[in-house]
């Protein structure tokens, strides 16, 4: 996926996007989605953590830098909620690099953080992860004009909270010329990551197949890195209804 040169940069695009989230009160302040990268092998770990009437769940997913698709995921079991703490077993479908089944795991919120516990047998560690943001400012079309063509990208969200991102390209006469699908699309540090998925290529630009892309939004403006091989470079575009 994207090498170093493209992930270097990144951080400076997800500043651009930061928004804070507020908790609610009482035991829903910890329902949400969190993130954090993990010291030992810089994993992109994110939890999501809901309440249905009197239910808990957990569910976790880990992706890794430079790695197409996840890494790692897992369900909670017998996850319990008590005196502003959850608890719940970790047990993975797919176990990421430095992780084991069945990990006993406690969390407890304090506004935008949650303070976590992971304990393998007598080994405990203890981390903090932070509210993710709802992608809010990134969901939309974007467009801008690349090579004489109109570039539109439109950033969705299904029902499940699943990320989709589609792109068209159109000449001046308004004719497609080009059509791309985001594929192992993610939202994490206010930043989208997806890979250009062709099924139509213009036949203008120098445009390739596959480019990974990382981009981010703030206010009316979203920049985005993108990297194809040895080809990289930096390009922006603005939201369609700020026009």
């Amino acid at each position: 996926m994207a090498p170093v040169r493209l992930l270097l940069c990144v951080a400076a695009l997800s500043l651009l996007a930061f928004s804070s989230a507020s908790a609610a009160d009482g035991d829903d302040g910890i329902v949400g989605t969190w993130e954090r990268v993990t010291e030992d092998y810089g994993l992109e770990e994110t939890w999501v953590i809901k309440k249905t009437n009197d239910q808990w769940t957990v569910s976790g997913s880990f992706w890794q830098l430079g790695k197409n698709g996840e890494v790692g995921n897992f369900k909670g079991k017998d996850v319990k909620y008590a005196d502003g703490t959850l608890s719940f077993t970790q047990d993975y479908f797919k176990i990421p690099k430095g992780r084991k089944n069945g990990t006993k795991a406690t969390a407890s919120a304090e506004g935008n953080r949650l303070d976590i516990s992971l304990k393998v047998g007598d080994v405990e560690t203890k981390d903090t992860m932070a509210r993710a943001g709802d992608a809010s400012e990134i969901l939309g079309t974007w467009s801008t004009i690349t090579v004489g063509m109109k570039e539109t990208w439109t950033f969705g969200r299904d029902k499940n909270g699943e990320y989709s991102v589609r792109g068209t390209f159109k000449n001046k006469a308004g004719a497609e010329v080009g059509r791309f699908t985001g594929t192992n699309v993610r939202y994490f540090k206010r930043t989208v990551w997806f890979n250009q998925q062709y099924s139509k290529i213009p036949t203008t630009g120098g445009i390739r197949n596959g480019s990974a892309i990382a981009c981010a939004a703030y206010g009316n403006e979203l920049t985005y890195l993108w990297t194809n091989g040895k080809a990289s470079g930096k390009a922006r575009m603005t939201k369609d209804d700020a026009k």
